[in-house]
């Protein structure tokens, strides 16, 4: 755990991340896994056709194995992906996905 993070839900880290990709004029579209297992969570896309896959989970929780397949399989064909557990940690994963070459 980092110090002076306070832990919050995880619907709260989604919430904040949705409305941090919005101010910064891109979409945070929620993928609903009715066909795929183990769908992450968001993909986010960015003005300057920017685009990474976000897991949002609660303080210091990892990915399901299955999640971190899939996570393995998104970078393998070049996408950014990021674990965020914090709403302090949402710009930083925003900048790696517009940064991501």
């Amino acid at each position: 755990m980092r110090i002076g993070t306070k832990k919050v839900r995880e619907s709260a880290v989604e919430r904040a991340l949705v409305l941090a990709t919005m101010a910064r004029g891109g979409r945070a579209i929620k993928l609903v896994p009715m066909y795929e297992a183990n769908l992450l969570d968001r993909l986010i896309l960015l003005p300057g056709a920017h685009a990474g896959f976000v897991e949002v989970k609660a303080l210091g929780e990892k990915l399901r194995l299955g999640q971190a397949r899939e996570a393995a399989r998104l970078r393998a064909l070049g996408f950014p992906v990021v674990k965020l557990d914090a709403i302090e940690d949402i710009e930083a994963a925003l900048r790696e996905i517009e940064t991501w070459t």
